[in-house]
């Protein structure tokens, strides 16, 4: 590895930790050498703390601040970001809060760290192509059959034990807190066109098809699933497929569009 090489990677790993292999690769007194890296590090440190603020406002409206500042200073120490760009810095928080002190106190900090991530990802993923009824309608049958039902990258399905849904809706999420539900709550959260959408699943029949599809499937499957499970359903299932197409939440694959 050239010089340059090896003198780049010690710095980046210097940005949150001291590393005397850096400190020794500088010019200038011990003094002069510190100062400089710990200008650096000061300044990655709180681009990154900034954007998991930016990116966690609901997380922030409910937590004391001093807790907040703590909990993703914690954060940062143990999922320093790789990514060149930070718009998704943050995307293992609410899995490090299942495992962070504050959780067995408040269980429901990790399903508002979700909704914050899902909404940012709603927000931000890359445009797709999605299935339209007219697209749906010129597929030959060997197209359909070949069809996989999956979902665009802006949605995410979320389970909540707590009012989460509701406070937020309500604009009360920083001002009450949340409460445990009697049965655990289905959310779909995409963007359609430029706006973020939300949808409570509280379909029994619904929630199934969902989550068979979330688990990857092609239309042929699908359909022989219907046959075996839940044949009885398979005009109820119709108009679920039909609110999905109009909902735009089914990606449609770019190996199927020369027809």
């Amino acid at each position: 590895m050239g010089k340059l090489k090896q003198l780049q990677n010690i710095f980046l790993q210097s940005l949150l930790e001291p590393n005397l292999a850096l400190i020794d690769a500088i010019d200038g007194t011990q003094a002069e050498k510190l100062e400089r890296l710990t200008i650096y590090q000061d300044g990655y440190f709180y681009r990154l703390y900034n954007a998991l603020v930016d990116n966690f406002s609901l997380l922030a409206s409910i937590m004391y601040e001093d807790e907040f500042s703590q909990l993703i200073t914690a954060y940062i120490r143990n999922y320093p970001s790789h990514e060149r760009g930070l718009q998704f810095f943050g995307q293992q928080l609410p899995s490090f809060i299942r495992s962070y002190h504050l959780n067995n106190e408040f269980p429901y900090l990790f399903e508002v760290a979700a909704l914050d991530v899902a909404l940012l990802s709603a927000s931000l993923a890359a445009n797709q192509s999605v299935w339209q009824f007219e697209s749906l309608t010129r597929l030959t049958e060997q197209q359909l059959e070949q069809l996989n039902l999956q979902f665009a990258a802006n949605v995410t399905c979320l389970e909540f034990k707590y009012n989460i849904i509701e406070l937020w809706s309500s604009g009360q999420l920083n001002t009450l807190d949340p409460v445990n539900l009697d049965s655990t709550q289905t959310i779909l959260i995409w963007r359609k066109g430029l706006v973020n959408q939300y949808r409570v699943i509280s379909n029994d029949l619904e929630q199934q098809v969902l989550k068979f599809v979330l688990a990857g499937v092609n239309f042929n499957a699908f359909c022989e699933y219907l046959n075996v499970n839940l044949a009885a359903h398979e005009e109820k299932i119709g108009l679920i497929l039909q609110q999905w197409v109009s909902d735009e939440l089914l990606l449609n694959d770019v190996k199927l569009t020369n027809y």
